[in-house]
Formats: structure tokens, sequence, C-alpha cells
């Protein structure tokens, strides 16, 4: 025969005991949810990594001003660059002008002025004066 393992003057005090610890588990669930839940919901918005930060758009005044100063850039490097291949033609066209100027007269008036100085000194004068007029 199995015997009970409760004494039936023992049954109302172990009752009694279990509603009390089954009550105090109920209250302090109730309680924890009151106290340390609720504060998580009260809060804004949730914070996943920390604070939350607010990026702004740039500004399009910026861009414009940036867009104004590359092409001020531009323009002085362009100034610069033009103001050197000036110099660069001008000292190459004085240099070629110099030089076809003594082609021409090497090849052209070389060779009259020593036919004029081979004539005598009277037509040298003669053609002096027509020349000079």
């Amino acid at each position: 025969m199995i015997k009970p393992l409760e004494k039936k003057d023992n049954k109302r005090t172990t009752i009694f005991l279990k509603a009390i610890f089954l009550l105090t588990l109920i209250i302090t669930g109730i309680l924890i949810d009151k106290i340390f839940l609720n504060k998580k919901t009260t809060s804004e918005k949730p914070q996943v990594l920390g604070e939350e930060k607010k990026i702004e758009k740039p500004k399009t005044d910026f861009f414009q001003e940036n867009i104004k100063k590359t092409e001020e850039k531009i323009i002085d490097f362009g100034e610069q660059v033009l103001g050197e291949a000036s110099s660069f033609v001008k000292n190459t066209q004085e240099k070629v002008a110099s030089s076809v100027s003594d082609i021409i007269y090497r090849t052209s008036l070389e060779p009259i002025v020593n036919q004029i100085e081979k004539l005598p000194k009277d037509q040298q004068e003669k053609i002096k004066d027509q020349v000079c007029k």
C-alpha cells in the first residue's frame, strides 16, 4: 500500500503556502513589468547605437561657390598660358623676321649692291640720287 506524502492536518497549510507563493510571483511579475519594462517604452525613440545624429544636406550655394572659384582659376590659368604662348610667338616671329630679312638681303640686294660698286663713281652717284628720291 502507498502512503500519502502529506499528512491531512498539514494539507491546509501547504495549500495556503502554495497560494501565497503563487500570489507573490504574480505580484512580482507585475511590479517588474511596470517598473522596468515601462521605462523603456517611455523614451521617445529606441536608440540602437547611441545618440541619433542628423546629417544635413549640403547647400547648393556651396557647390555654386566652388564652381565659380574653379571657373576663375581656369580663366587665370588660360590667361597665363595665352600670355606665355603670345610671348613665344612674338619672339619666334621676331627671329623669323630678322632671318628672313637677312636672307632677302643676301639673295637679292647684295648682288645688286655688288654690281653697283663695280660701276664707275659718277654712275654710282647717279644711281644713289635716283634711289634716294
